[in-house]
């Protein structure tokens, strides 16, 4: 054969338990520096490099020095990308010389990503499929990794160091959100326990959900607001005519309660007393409240200011909505239109909300 033809190199990449393992090989060509007959100064090329479809894979390569890289195929968290053979990284990895002839490598195994393993479920024994579950370091808190729990509420997550779990999610019957914490049973990542590659967490209960109560009235005349929003976050109520409200399946953790009135009469605020400034944004650090896991948090009230307005002009139009039931309609758009001889090109003159 010619002195730079190229030959056949073959292989087959295969688990722990002998299946094969689907991936990509990149090839390094190493350069002699300085022309002993050594690598002991080197520099390397990249060459073409193959999939591994069905484990298998050939190389054709010319007469040299080669080290060869493994990666997992695409979307795959199942396995690591190491170099030939079995070694962490390229100058430890070992050498394939290339002299004229075809070779075929001894089977190269790839190792597995350690994982972390657990189900997920509701007081009850119920699994919570899709509930979130992320891993944080637990050296220093940066995110991992993150997996959903599958219809038996299992979930997997690779694992290369000690993590800290965290999970959340929804009831699967009432779809209100369940209390989030840290493993086990902790409140915050600082106080959670870590978990070390390759354990199993056993079963993770997550309880029902917390909630916020309390009641907002004016802050005048202190008479009950009906119709008040208040949220902790995506999580929101209205008050009732005795100006009470309650929001249910408040996750865990330190949430910012704030007050507003869809009918424009009292103006917004945080809990406690922290207004709202010119681009909506508290003029102050609100008061943050705790919700530990399933706990229910009550006596978060306001009162509200009265919100000044303009002077009315032009015709006073009043009147009161009710229901079909003759109960008072409270928070309805009201919306005058004027009347002009083409329906289509009527305009919206004023608009007010029932209180």
């Amino acid at each position: 054969a010619p002195a730079h033809a190229a030959v056949t190199i073959s292989g087959n990449t295969i688990d722990a338990a002998g299946n094969y393992v689907d991936g990509y090989i990149s090839v390094y060509k190493y350069s002699d520096l300085d022309g002993d007959g050594t690598i002991e100064q080197f520099e390397y090329d990249f060459e073409p490099g193959v999939s591994t479809r069905g484990g298998a894979f050939d190389l054709a390569l010319e007469d040299g020095n080669y080290k060869l890289q493994f990666y997992p195929s695409s979307g795959t968290d199942e396995y690591l990308s190491e170099f030939y053979r079995d070694k962490a990284d390229r100058d430890s990895a070992d050498f394939i010389t290339v002299a004229g002839a075809a070779q075929v490598l001894p089977a190269w195994t790839i190792d597995a990503v350690p994982t972390v393993t657990g189900t997920v479920a509701t007081t009850d024994g119920r699994p919570v499929r899709n509930a979130d579950v992320d891993a944080y370091a637990a050296d220093d808190g940066a995110l991992l990794a993150s997996d959903s729990t599958d219809a038996s509420g299992a979930f997997r997550i690779g694992a290369q160091e000690a993590v800290k779990l965290r999970f959340s999610g929804y009831d699967p019957v009432t779809n209100k959100a369940l209390a989030t914490e840290f493993y086990s049973d902790k409140a915050d990542l600082a106080t959670a326990d870590g978990v070390v590659p390759g354990a199993s967490v056993g079963t993770v209960t997550l309880a029902p959900g917390g909630s916020i109560s309390g009641r907002v009235t004016s802050d005048a005349a202190g008479v009950p607001l009906h119709r008040v929003e208040v949220c902790a976050e995506s999580s929101c109520d209205f008050t009732n005519a005795d100006g009470v409200y309650t929001i249910e399946g408040v996750t865990t953790g330190a949430h910012e309660v704030l007050f507003t009135d869809p009918i424009d009469e009292f103006l917004p605020e945080y809990f406690n007393n922290v207004a709202i400034g010119e681009f909506g944004e508290p003029v102050s650090d609100p008061i943050v409240v705790n919700v530990g896991p399933g706990a229910a948090v009550t006596g978060i009230d306001a009162g509200l200011a009265t919100k000044s307005k303009p002077a009315l002009t032009g015709v006073d139009l009043s009147g009161v909505v009710r229901d079909q039931l003759g109960g008072i309609g409270v928070g309805y758009d009201v919306v005058a239109y004027d009347t002009p001889a083409n329906p289509l090109d009527r305009k919206e003159v004023a608009r007010t909300i029932s209180n």
